[in-house]
């Protein structure tokens, strides 16, 4: 019976972790908005449509949003989605890719902080807080705008969120993208 138990803890840690291949296979991916990782549209909003959120949301002169199954979800996750997002008003335009998974208890955000570091080893920057952590693998910007890919973790009270993000920001007008 202790042999049981000790294989089930050890699934639930490893459940808790990221494979460093497959977060690395995702990464490459990121440029391409993570095309190979896109399954079944679940959700569009195209511009014109009432878009949820922030009331000044609606004032934008263009956004659209895809939200898709994901063909390879990350071991151990609740949930993966890859959510395609673009938005232009007069101060921006930006184009924001992001492959998302959700794992059910916040007990996981140790575990998966610990597992995030050890893939990303020179980050190009690190942002870190008790509830999240942030590894910037590239952070280009210019007063052009800027084009940034990372991985993110951050917990709520209901579960834990790993985000893998290519956002492109371009200025339309003088600091535009610095609002984002």
């Amino acid at each position: 019976m202790s042999a049981v138990l000790a294989l089930l803890a050890c699934d639930s840690a490893f459940a808790q972790r990221v494979a460093c291949p497959d977060l690395q296979a995702v990464l490459a991916t990121a440029e391409a908005e993570f095309v190979p990782y896109r399954g079944k549209l679940n959700v569009s909003i195209m511009p014109g449509a009432a878009v949820p959120g922030p009331a000044e949301l609606p004032a934008l002169l263009d956004f659209e949003e895809h939200v898709y199954e994901t063909t390879r979800p990350l071991r151990g996750a609740r949930h993966c989605e890859v959510r395609v997002t673009r938005m232009q008003d007069d101060a921006v335009a930006l184009r924001r890719a992001s492959y998302r998974c959700h794992w059910s208890s916040s007990d996981a955000l140790a575990a998966l902080k610990r597992s995030l570091a050890a893939c990303i080893v020179n980050p190009v920057a690190r942002e870190e807080e008790p509830e999240s952590l942030r590894l910037y693998v590239r952070q280009v910007s210019s007063g052009e705008g800027h084009d940034t890919v990372f991985v993110a973790v951050e917990t709520n009270a209901q579960a834990v969120e790993l985000n893998v993000t290519r956002s492109v920001c371009l200025n339309r007008s003088l600091g535009g993208c610095d609002e984002e």
